[in-house]
């Protein structure tokens, strides 16, 4: 087994690392720094067994990754190294995973202007991907507890956010009707007519994606 050392240095080759499924990744060896925050800083605290879709077109398949939302990086498990390793964000185009029967994608947005001050790319949900796409942001923010109890001094608490990505930007965006027609207002007419007859609730997170869908096919007609 190769020897590593927390926050070494890893690039995943042929020769050093023989299973082929990390061929491609790269990262450092993580080093937990939440011990003294309460909750957790993860999108799913168990490891989820998925797909990594890397820039170059490869795809890695049934690797165990976590999601850190407070950092906004992506962990994986190397079996055989026994290791958890922080992967560089720049190679990775998408990763997806399974929660029960519900397939879920997220990608690393570059240029979203959001309340963090993470500057190498957020890690968002694909809600509607085409011309126009719908993104959801999850956040962890770190707050300090009141009655620190040990061994915690801090906490984590919960945000979310939704973006429209369109011409070149991403704009936020709440679960309503009329902020779609607000943006799109030249299918005012046809948001409005879907909706009613599909039955859709805009402030539900899948008929709003279903929503974004629609004009998307608009565009493309």
């Amino acid at each position: 087994m190769v020897s590593l050392s927390k926050g070494q240095e890893v690039v995943y080759t042929r020769d050093k690392y023989p299973d082929m499924r990390y061929l491609g990744l790269s990262g450092t060896v993580f080093y937990n720094t939440y011990n003294q925050i309460k909750g957790s800083a993860y999108l799913i605290d168990s490891w989820s067994k998925g797909n990594i879709r890397l820039k170059n077109g490869v795809i890695l398949n049934d690797i165990n990754f976590k999601i850190d939302l407070f950092a906004h990086r992506v962990l994986i498990y190397h079996e055989i190294l026994k290791r958890i390793i922080v992967i560089d964000k720049d190679n990775i185009e998408s990763l997806e995973f399974s929660t029960g029967d519900i397939k879920r994608k997220f990608k690393k947005l570059d240029g979203l202007k959001t309340r963090t001050t993470i500057k190498d790319g957020i890690i968002a949900e694909v809600l509607s991907e085409g011309k126009v796409s719908c993104y959801k942001v999850f956040y962890k923010n770190k707050i300090a507890l009141s009655e620190p109890v040990k061994p915690f001094i801090d906490e984590f608490t919960d945000l979310e956010e939704y973006y429209i990505f369109k011409d070149s930007l991403y704009l936020p965006v709440k679960l309503r009707r009329h902020n779609l027609i607000k943006m799109f207002p030249e299918y005012k007419t046809e948001i409005k007519q879907h909706i009613r007859q599909s039955k859709l609730r805009p402030r539900r997170e899948a008929d709003f994606a279903k929503i974004v869908g629609f004009i998307n096919n608009l565009k493309n007609n």
